[in-house]
């Protein structure tokens, strides 16, 4: 950084002082102090006084204080001591609860059952896993397997079966870009029925897609994702699902093994359904999460 002169002058230097303190530097000349005189060699220094001290007369109140202060003394000692006794019980009771919280976490981890006495006990047997392939699970699906009755029921709630049906080749359940897909991925059957809900408000299509296996499942399910997988078409009967698909529907889908199951779910009345509508999620629920994955775990492995 530049520095200019100030306009009012240079102020004029202060005069160096010596390295001791309070002497200054005249002419060039360094003015050191008089040396203080020293005492004669033969004059020894006094003696020290003898004399004893005089000692302060306690005060009249100090005994009383100090046994006051040592009894609050005692008693904040004792306090102390409990409180430290109350600490490592909370303590001990606390190592003793995340131990077996963290015990029970790695028991459910590892899927085991770890017994509390030397007596050892079964494991439990793993959870059953999808079919990954269709060269692993060859059977051609049915609508007696999916659709078996002429009502749905999931928990409470009842949905009449309207129509079923078979698409061998998997085309005319799909519209031109979502056939494309499914021939890239060997579709060989769909397999889908038309359901109501007990107040006939909603209808929906639900079917399973036998594909080659898991991983053109996989890629199906993330064509339609992002929005490139065009759609499945509506099966639609007489009554009042005959205008099912031709107003705008909402697709709820999953992935089971080398399935892919999917419900297009519309409104009686030609109404637009909304993604965000708590009876669209129970529908994809019930009817995809729930009865057709649950008709399909009989094939798991």
């Amino acid at each position: 950084m530049a520095y200019r002169q100030s306009p009012f002058g240079t102020p004029p230097p202060e005069a160096p002082r010596d390295s001791q303190e309070g002497v200054p530097v005249q002419r060039g000349r360094r003015v050191r102090p008089s040396p203080e005189p020293e005492p004669p060699p033969d004059v020894a220094p006094p003696p020290p006084s003898t004399a004893p001290l005089p000692r302060q007369a306690p005060h009249r109140d100090s005994l009383p204080l100090r046994r006051a202060v040592h009894r609050a003394r005692r008693r904040s000692r004792g306090w102390l001591a409990a409180l430290a006794v109350v600490m490592a019980v909370i303590a001990m009771s606390a190592c003793g609860l995340g131990g077996w919280l963290m015990f029970s976490d790695d028991q459910v981890a590892d899927g085991l059952t770890v017994p509390m006495d030397p007596t050892p006990s079964a494991t439990e047997s793993p959870a059953p896993r999808p079919p990954v392939s269709r060269e692993a699970d060859p059977d051609p699906l049915t609508e007696a397997e999916l659709f078996p009755g002429e009502v749905i029921t999931v928990s409470d709630a009842r949905y009449p079966v309207v129509a079923v049906e078979s698409v061998p080749g998997c085309e005319a359940a799909a519209s031109e870009e979502m056939a494309a897909l499914l021939a890239a991925g060997d579709c060989a059957e769909i397999v889908r029925a038309t359901v109501l809900t007990a107040d006939e408000e909603y209808a929906a299509t639900v079917g399973v897609v036998n594909l080659a296996d898991s991983a053109a499942a996989t890629g199906l399910r993330d064509e339609i994702e992002s929005g490139a997988g065009g759609a499945f078409t509506a099966l639609r009967s007489d009554g009042v699902t005959s205008e099912l698909g031709l107003s705008p529907t909402v697709l709820g889908f999953n992935t089971y093994g080398h399935f892919l199951v999917y419900a297009v779910i519309g409104v009686v009345d030609g109404e637009p359904p909304s993604r965000e509508d708590p009876r669209v999620a129970t529908l994809v629920a019930d009817l995809v999460d729930g009865h057709l994955v649950s008709r399909l775990e009989s094939r798991a492995t």
